[in-house]
């Protein structure tokens, strides 16, 4: 016999939009949108790891199944941004970008897992 105690939400459903998903600036914030109201119940949460430092995140709830995160990268180079809901991650592909933080002092790129 099984019970299901409560719906589990589907990392799947969630969508994610804005250029915080791609490219930005060290020091300045960029900001991204997600989506997680066709995801059902669950828990969101994000993580930006730059080359040597965690980037700053903050996700702001709007109260309706919608989120603003903002990031703000601490140093130049590839980022690995990893946005889970109820313990899944949102998006399993991501994108191999160059790395031109060598070139561009201030630029840093956003790899999500």
């Amino acid at each position: 016999m099984t019970i299901q105690i409560g719906a589990i939400g589907d990392a799947s459903k969630v969508i994610c939009t804005g250029d915080g998903l791609r490219v930005g600036t060290v020091g300045k914030d960029i900001r991204s949108f997600i989506d997680t109201r066709r995801a059902g119940p669950g828990e969101l949460t994000a993580q930006c790891m730059g080359p040597r430092k965690t980037a700053y995140c903050e996700l702001y709830d709007h109260g309706d199944g919608t989120f603003t995160l903002n990031i703000r990268p601490q140093e130049p180079g590839k980022h690995a941004l990893s946005i889970r809901y109820s313990g899944e991650n949102v998006r399993k592909d991501f994108e191999k970008i160059r790395d031109l933080g060598e070139f561009l002092n201030t630029a840093c790129f956003i790899i999500l897992i």
